[in-house]
């Protein structure tokens, strides 16, 4: 069946061409047309595989010690940094802060502030008690969970916010490799529950994850940097870790 439908094209444009051009016409037509097809069924196939092809398993960034869990008053909590390079990763730990908290948002209600409202629920005087010398607060993403498991929730900088513990399910963390593209990271999250906006009447389980891209370059050190991260939110969050990559194409 499949011949059929290959070759049909082919003898159609063939018959055409032969009964207005002659016969030698007709025949290169029936040449060109499955060649031409051939060379269209080989880019999309390429494009496919590049797309969606999983890299293999000894190409994942290379596992990290386990950062230690601190206790303090509210919560226990580790401290993260997003990447070993210093330059832009003020900025780009910002926007992950941020992009978390708006991606949060749409599943459970976010409580926000700053140091003293209930949202900080690990103090700067906990993070210096903790604080390495070769480490920089202004950088560093703190998670965190409520020692009594009813919170988790992040810090950057002098800002916080908590929502209710266990509601994530899942942290997963795309890796575009370089190939036709620069490459760049994916971040996706999977909920216990659905979208708060979902429309009404939708299939629940197809509003339960989002994504969103991190605003940075991608190197093998920064994958694995990230990597390291992402695991160690998952922990606190009581969630599952996930790694894929792909060619950029």
């Amino acid at each position: 069946m499949f011949w059929l439908y290959y070759l049909l094209p082919a003898a159609i444009a063939a018959a055409m061409v032969w009964s207005d051009y002659g016969a030698l016409a007709g025949l290169a037509a029936l040449i060109v047309v499955p060649a031409l097809q051939s060379a269209l069924l080989f880019w999309v196939s390429d494009r496919v595989t590049g797309m969606f092809a999983t890299v293999p398993a000894e190409e994942t960034p290379r596992p990290r010690p386990e950062v230690p869990l601190e206790v303090g008053e509210k919560a226990r909590f580790k401290r993260l940094m997003l990447t070993d390079e210093a330059e832009g990763r003020c900025e780009a730990t910002r926007r992950f802060y941020e992009d978390l908290m708006a991606t949060i948002d749409k599943y459970v209600e976010v409580e926000s502030g700053s140091e003293g409202s209930g949202a900080a629920m690990v103090s700067s005087m906990e993070l210096a008690d903790q604080q390495e010398a070769a480490t920089h607060a202004d950088d560093a993403l703190v998670v965190f969970r409520s020692r009594d498991l009813a919170w988790s929730g992040f810090r950057f900088g002098n800002d916080s916010f908590r929502f209710r513990y266990w509601i994530i399910s899942a942290v997963c963390f795309t890796d575009f490799l370089p190939a036709k593209g620069s490459g760049y990271y994916e971040v996706a999250l999977e909920f216990k529950v659905s979208a708060r906006d979902r429309p009404p009447g939708a299939n629940a389980e197809l509003y339960r994850s989002s994504r969103f891209e991190l605003l940075l370059r991608r190197s093998d050190s920064r994958s694995e940097a990230i990597a390291a991260a992402l695991t160690e939110i998952a922990r606190v969050l009581g969630a599952r870790y996930e790694y894929q990559s792909y060619m950029d194409a």
